[in-house]
């Protein structure tokens, strides 16, 4: 479209937005657009808009005298009236108030962006951008602001230059506007970022799908400039993981890789841990580097860290041969059943600190023949009170480790007239008479499971966890804990399939060319990386409402479907990428795809969690 103010004199230094015209020049009042052609007719009508097409309104040669007479916002004052004076320099004012806030660099560009919203004239060229940039150096906030509104002025001067029929739009490798840029980013770039619920989230994910933390310049879709937001609204930087946080899993990370992995491939691809040698000595370097029981509470000797923090670490620890069921070798240290905490001092300090300082591994028993994902209908161990004791009988399956843990809780049912509130939890220690596991052969390697039966075993009266009818509430807290860090072992384990899977198409090449470049495997590992990604966050985000200390039942639902089915095809996608070599036991591949089978299945089926998730949406 042709500059309808052909021939006019036009200061370019002085030069305004098109919309700024419009609005100093229409006024306040109600607006009309007519048809497609950006028509606009103001209150006042005193001109119409640039884009006007057609004669309307006064005379258009008496409207191009007016504003040919306009060099800047002085002129513009004395054409309109005394209301639009006042009201454009108290908007001056407030403008000019909130870029010398100036906290950093962010707040001075947004301020200026609203304002250019606003309809505020933005000059072509801020010749205070020199002065700008020595303030800058010295980190003065108010230099910051200067500059971030150089820096937009220009942006929106290039943006708008066709509009406003200019003879030269600023462009990128203009200096006005690259040394503006890379001024500004290279102070936002370091600036300290506020803390949001212990971590401060998020930038683009690194490319092995690990580090949802980036370099920080760009937004979501690419863009370099900073997002808009009203100034009104506090400057939400997005989250980014804390730096003690990012450096415990850097440490992790690197255990994993120069201790872990290597002694792993000297053991049999299907060891279910280590050799008690070696588990002692890389448990004694965990404890001096003061990596033992981070989860535990610190009162008892542990790291103390929350479920959020816990998955973080979880997901790096689990990324080896067994780390699906044994993450770390459990040379990080290993945990007793939540349902201890709500036992006795007397209770925690005979079973739950030993197994924290000891690293003994412990069991829980819900899943009985009748069931385990309807725990208050499946659970027909009965539990009977006999003088100072408590006897029980029944069976129970699928328990791992029950044949060569220390000890572990039973659930069983105490009285049959209260349903789900007949429910109590039994601390059992192995060798107790009437207690007997037998191990179940199943696909899994570590973490065996076992069927284990109770015929009238005795047990002390103390040995009762909590409040009688109080086990299920136990159960339901002890599953909905677990879900969480089960699912970031789910991650843990899909990161490093999906590693490896890019890794060899990188090097195998095929018909003359590497994997890499052909479209199906990228499609394959393009798939992979959105799964891993979307599963990271459902995690985290459930891990975040659990600390909070709320219901987070259906967000622990919602991790553990998710990861443990991206889990699974994660894996397909890594072992058909490697044809013949995913499923050979040289590689951790083959072990991979049988136990990520089972995980669809433990800590409830698939099907169940999204009945749990379907139930929540009708409520």
């Amino acid at each position: 479209m042709g500059d309808p103010f052909t021939g006019r004199e036009r200061a370019e230094d002085d030069g305004l937005h098109a919309g700024e015209r419009q609005r100093r020049v229409l006024g306040e009042g109600p607006r009309e657009v007519a048809g497609d052609t950006g028509e606009i007719r103001g209150g006042d009508d005193l001109v119409d808009h640039a884009y006007r097409v057609g004669a309307a309104g006064i005379d258009r040669a008496a409207r191009e005298e007016q504003l040919a007479r306009v060099r800047g916002s002085d002129d513009l004052d004395d054409l309109l009236g005394e209301r639009k004076r006042n009201d454009e320099a108290e908007a001056r004012q407030r403008h000019a108030e909130a870029g010398d806030v100036g906290r950093h660099a962010e707040v001075a560009v947004q301020g200026e962006l609203q304002a250019a919203r606003e309809r505020i004239a933005v000059d072509h060229r801020d010749r205070r951008v020199p002065g700008a940039f020595d303030a800058l150096e010295d980190r003065d906030h108010r230099g910051v602001a200067v500059c971030g509104r150089a820096l937009t002025r220009l942006h929106l001067a290039q943006v708008h230059a066709g509009a406003e029929g200019r003879t030269r739009a600023a462009k990128n490798d203009d200096p006005d506007v690259g040394a503006p840029v890379e001024r500004v980013e290279a102070v936002t770039e370091g600036r300290e970022q506020r803390r949001v619920h212990r971590v401060a989230l998020v930038r683009a994910v690194e490319r092995d799908g690990r580090d949802p933390v980036g370099d920080g310049r760009e937004d979501f879709v690419g863009h370099a400039a900073p997002m808009v937001s009203s100034p009104r609204m506090a400057v939400f930087p997005g989250f980014t993981l804390p730096e003690e946080l990012r450096a415990l899993r850097t440490q992790v990370r690197r255990f994993i890789q120069d201790e872990i992995i290597p002694l792993e491939q000297r053991l049999d691809p299907d060891a279910p841990e280590l050799p008690a040698e070696d588990w002692k000595r890389l448990a004694a370097k965990t404890k001096g580097a003061g990596l033992w029981a981070l989860g535990a509470p610190e009162e008892y000797g542990g790291g103390g860290l929350d479920t959020f923090s816990m998955c973080v670490v979880l997901e790096e620890m689990a990324q080896h041969r067994m780390g699906l069921y044994n993450s770390g070798c459990g040379v990080f240290g290993r945990y007793p059943p939540p349902a201890i905490w709500a036992g006795s001092k007397a209770q925690i300090e005979k079973y739950a600190v030993p197994t924290l300082r000891e690293g003994w591994e412990t069991f829980f028993a819900i899943t009985e023949p009748a069931g385990g994902s309807d725990p208050a209908g499946a659970i027909q161990t009965r539990a009977e009170k006999r003088g100072d004791r408590w006897v029980l009988n029944g069976r129970k399956v699928f328990i791992s480790r029950a044949h060569d843990a220390p000890w572990g809780v039973v659930f069983a049912r105490t009285d049959k007239t209260k349903g789900r509130d007949g429910i109590s939890c039994f601390i059992v220690e192995r060798g107790t008479p009437g207690f007997s596991a037998r191990n179940i052969r199943t696909i899994r390697t570590s973490a065996v499971p076992n069927d284990v039966v109770f015929e009238d075993c005795e047990l002390p009266a103390e040995n009762l966890v909590g409040a009688p009818g109080q086990g299920l509430d136990l159960a339901f807290d002890l599953l909905v804990k677990n879900r969480f860090p089960y699912s970031a072992c789910n991650l843990g384990v899909a990161v490093a399939a999906h590693r490896m899977a890019i890794a060899h198409a990188k090097q195998r090449s095929t018909f003359g060319a590497p994997l890499a470049q052909r479209q199906a495997i990228q499609w394959m590992l393009a798939d992979a990386e959105v799964e891993i990604r979307a599963a990271r966050w459902l995690i985290w985000e459930g891990a975040w409402k659990a600390d909070r200390g709320e219901d987070a039942r259906v967000e622990a639902s919602i991790a553990k479907l998710y990861s443990s089915e991206v889990l699974g095809r994660v894996i397909d996608a890594a072992v058909q990428i490697h044809g013949g070599y995913g499923v050979s036991k040289e590689f951790p591949l083959e072990r991979w795809y049988r136990e990520a089978r089972v995980r669809r299945i433990g800590e409830g089926p698939s099907e169940v969690h999204r009945m749990v998730i379907a139930r929540s949406l009708f409520r």
